[in-house]
């Protein structure tokens, strides 16, 4: 759970309040919702959350807020290019806590429209391209072999999704669901492109999937 990892890496890194920007749609008040759960079980107090400020002197007047509230984080639940504009623009009255992201916020556009105040920033996605697997090497040089550009979190759970499902209908030795999803029920550690995957019997998969990425020297890379 992307939510999960970001806020108990948050609170490893010595975080304690933190403020939540989040886009009104489901995405964002479900990630936004999720984080504040796992932050309070993680220790942090959520000290405030918006979906919107008006201008630089509206975000001005929430810094003040926030510093009187002793903030030390944001997290962002907003799609890009919101987000890495939100980010651009904390740079531009002074705001310098550390920033932390969900899966979409994972492109290169982060780095690229949030400029230095993006320097540092966290995001919980799924998949790395710098994971030293073989079968994720070979992965990165077909696709963009194909498509001229790097893979993302995407594309590689669309790959993974089409190889699991041949996996399975080969093991079930028929096209029938019923056995096609026993198959996939009795997977664990399955190896793709974006992880290890494992189902549970209600066909959610539980695997290992989720990786920190942050971007130093002005690119998304793989937390160590």
């Amino acid at each position: 759970d992307i939510a999960r990892k970001v806020a108990f890496f948050a609170s490893r890194q010595g975080h304690q309040r933190m403020v939540i920007y989040y886009a009104e749609d489901s995405y964002g008040i479900g990630l936004a919702n999720a984080f504040e759960d796992h932050a309070k079980e993680a220790g942090i107090k959520i000290v405030d959350r918006i979906t919107y400020y008006g201008d630089q002197k509206d975000l001005e007047r929430l810094y003040d807020k926030w510093k009187a509230l002793d903030f030390d984080g944001i997290f962002i639940a907003y799609a890009m290019p919101d987000g890495a504009e939100f980010i651009a623009d904390c740079g531009r009255v002074g705001i310098a806590v550390p920033f932390f992201a969900g899966n979409t916020m994972d492109s290169p556009l982060l780095a690229r429209i949030g400029g230095e105040p993006a320097e540092g920033t966290t995001v919980g996605t799924i998949f790395s391209a710098d994971d030293p697997r073989e079968e994720v090497r070979r992965f990165i040089q077909n696709f963009t072999g194909e498509y001229h550009e790097l893979p993302g979190s995407y594309s590689a759970q669309g790959y993974d999704a089409v190889k699991l499902l041949a996996t399975a209908i080969e093991r079930a030795g028929a096209a029938n669901s019923a056995a096609i999803a026993e198959q996939l029920r009795q997977m664990e550690n399955w190896p793709g492109v974006a992880g290890y995957h494992s189902f549970d019997n209600n066909g959610n998969d539980k695997g290992d999937l989720v990786v920190l990425k942050t971007i130093r020297d002005g690119r998304l890379q793989e937390y160590k």
